[in-house]
């Protein structure tokens, strides 16, 4: 005789949350999976999305499990008070993680993506283990928003009936320690959406149609430099949840992929991530931090960066009425072969009294000179017990001030160390942007950006700018010279330019060339000055052509014949705009 159904019972108010779609991506259902995994002392997360079919769905762990009384808990209304912050733990008994959990939202995030799945789980604490299975109704959006208006239209917190699950003991296995849960109902969206494989960055850039052997192949096909993948809304939907799973999950960087990982506080992070010893394998593949920078249409690397010079920066924080003056390390990074310098910022904040209460983060800003790629990494990530909240924020946390492509330069990662909790929404993806960490938060970057930062990046670019646009009009000089050899036969090194008249030389009246051939000297020398040639000179940006050009037409009319000045000037014409 089968196991008979029993109600799941929610609190209304999780219930509102939850029909209104509690995730906003796949990545972010499954990713509470591996929180609970993270908080349950797991080492090893395996989870197979059976690609490509995706027909099927699986992830287990080897950590502490769920007891039948707890999951029973859970489904009596437990969803919403999680019992991690209940019992007022904040690490995990084995291996003293910071916990991540809070509500305890993560046992239904599959609702997301699947109608049904099975758990099975063998409790290391109390040797106890069952094996279940949960079903979601088939509510439409009608009916589930005729519960949630029947609800808040009572002062109460009703419950309402979110489902079914049946449960059934199992015999406690020592060796099966852990979790485990798997669906082969999964929705007809995630399934269409992800069976999607045209823009698979393997396929595009390897020519390979399979699962990526190694998180290495991945980042080297979403990093590419030959293709330039501007963002990962155009890969595949697997892509996007390779790396939606990869940066929210509390897992080390790759150190040579992340120039931040050359900073001490960084190393430190590093050091106590490789101390959780978590590992989350997605298809045979282990993740890690997929954020790389560098990453420009250069191909720069961590191994043509160098850290050259460290020193204090001051600003002003700026929080309504509350003022701080604060202070950041800048560390300046040179390129190998380049002319270009990078910037790493190693930002620290504490505020005993925010609010009421203490607040606290620490974390990097990297700068470079061109445009991140790709832009999913661009802007501000916000991490909170280790776990990345939402995506990074290109918008910088809605600056308000006009700064064009330097926003697309920037990739800041923060950690949270204490406060912020009560600023995050129930669905641990987003942050009531009204709480006052949040507030404090922002204005932290906002002045960070606006008084320090956005202000030396324009004058670091206007200098850079300049002084390549010198050097390439120098070249372009010295292939036109070269081409001036070649076509005249004059024995000419340079163009020497006056922009002023000598004071021992009379003005040059209209009837004289402005320009002079001085062969014994080397050069061509051309008077700025002459009364012909001020008006073509007026504006600067087309001074090197008007030059090239009047050069042309003087030395062709020192020609004897129509013929030959007609060819030396078609000539020099010909160079002349070949590099524009």
């Amino acid at each position: 005789m089968s196991e008979p159904w029993r109600p799941i019972y929610l609190s209304a108010k999780v219930f509102g949350h939850l029909s209104q779609g509690l995730y906003r991506t796949p990545a972010g259902a499954i990713k509470e999976l591996i929180s609970n995994s993270f908080d349950a002392d797991s080492k090893l997360v395996r989870i197979h999305t059976d690609f490509p079919r995706f027909e099927t769905f699986s992830c287990e762990d080897n950590g502490s499990g769920m007891s039948p009384d707890e999951f029973q808990r859970l489904m009596n209304r437990g969803i919403g008070s999680s019992y991690k912050r209940i019992s007022n733990k904040v690490v995990t008994p084995e291996l003293q993680r910071p916990f991540i959990g809070r509500l305890g939202l993560g046992i239904l995030s599959l609702a997301q993506i699947c109608t049904r799945f099975d758990i099975i789980s063998h409790h290391k604490d109390s040797k106890s283990a069952f094996r279940a299975t949960i079903l979601f109704p088939a509510y439409t959006r009608t009916e589930m928003d005729k519960l949630v208006r029947r609800s808040s239209s009572s002062d109460a917190d009703e419950q309402i009936q979110g489902g079914q699950f049946q449960i059934v003991d199992e015999q406690y296995d020592p060796a099966k320690h852990g979790l485990r849960i798997f669906t082969k109902y999964a929705r007809e969206p995630f399934r269409k959406r992800m069976r999607s494989l045209k823009r698979y960055a393997n396929k595009k850039v390897f020519n390979v149609m399979e699962p990526y052997k190694t998180f290495n192949t991945y980042l080297d096909a979403i990093y590419d430099k030959k293709t330039t993948i501007r963002s990962l809304n155009l890969l595949s939907d697997y892509d996007q949840l390779l790396f939606g799973l990869a940066l929210a999950s509390p897992l080390p960087y790759v150190a040579d992929r992340n120039v931040a990982v050359q900073l001490p506080m960084i190393r430190d992070r590093q050091t106590e991530l490789q101390k959780f010893a978590f590992r989350v394998e997605v298809d045979n593949m282990s993740l890690t931090h997929p954020c790389c920078l560098p990453s420009d249409r250069d191909g720069h690397t961590v191994k043509d960066c160098r850290i050259t010079k460290s020193q204090k920066e001051t600003f002003e924080l700026v929080d309504g009425s509350a003022r701080e003056r604060l202070a950041v390390t800048q560390h300046q990074v040179t390129l190998k072969k380049s002319d270009e310098r990078f910037n790493l910022y190693e930002i620290r904040y504490s505020n005993k009294d925010v609010a009421g209460s203490p607040l606290e983060f620490t974390g990097y800003l990297f700068q470079q000179t061109g445009r991140l790629y790709p832009r999913d990494i661009q802007g501000v990530l916000i991490r909170l017990h280790n776990v990345a909240i939402g995506k990074y924020d290109n918008s910088m946390l809605t600056y308000p001030y006009a700064e064009g492509p330097r926003y697309s330069m920037i990739s800041c990662e923060l950690f949270v160390k204490s406060g912020f909790e009560d600023a995050l929404n129930i669905d641990r993806d987003s942050f009531n942007e009204l709480h006052p960490h949040y507030i404090r938060v922002q204005s932290y970057i906002h002045s960070l950006l606006h008084d320090r930062i956005f202000p030396e990046t324009w004058t670091e670019e206007k200098a850079r700018n300049q002084k390549r646009r010198s050097l390439a009009a120098a070249e372009r000089e010295t292939r036109f010279v070269e081409s001036y050899r070649k076509t005249t036969g004059d024995a000419i090194r340079k163009i020497q330019a006056i922009d002023k008249p000598k004071s021992d030389r009379k003005a040059k009246p209209a009837a004289v060339s402005p320009v002079e051939f001085e062969t014994r000297r080397g050069q061509i020398e051309i008077d700025r000055t002459h009364p012909l040639l001020q008006p073509l000179f007026r504006r600067r940006k087309h001074a090197p052509i008007v030059e090239k050009l009047v050069i042309a037409f003087e030395r062709s009319n020192d020609e004897a014949t129509a013929a030959r000045r007609r060819e030396i000037f078609y000539r020099l014409l010909a160079e002349i705009f070949s590099e524009l």
